[in-house]
C-alpha cells in the first residue's frame, strides 16, 4: 500500500465519522451521547492522518536534502 493511500483513507473515515456523529447527535437517537463520541473519534482519526502526512512530507524533504548534499559534494570534486 502506498503511504499516501493510508492517510487519504483516514481522512475519509474521519469525515464520515464526524458527519454520522453530527446527524446522530442532531436527531438524538440515544441518550448515551453516541453522536458526540463519533464526532470525537472522527477528529482524533483526522489528527492522526495529519501526523502521518506530516511524517511523509518530512521524510521526502530529508531525502531531497541528502540527495542535494550528495550532488553538491560530487560537483565540488
Amino acid at each position: 500500500m502506498k503511504p499516501r493511500t493510508i492517510d487519504k483513507q483516514l481522512y475519509k473515515l474521519a469525515a464520515l465519522l464526524v458527519v454520522v456523529g453530527a446527524v446522530e447527535w442532531t436527531l438524538n437517537f440515544s441518550d448515551s451521547h453516541l453522536g458526540l463520541h463519533l464526532i470525537l473519534a472522527g477528529h482524533l482519526i483526522g489528527i492522526t492522518a495529519i501526523f502521518i502526512y506530516m511524517k511523509y512530507v518530512n521524510d521526502l524533504e530529508r531525502n531531497n536534502q541528502t540527495a542535494k548534499e550528495k550532488s553538491t559534494k560530487f560537483h565540488n570534486r
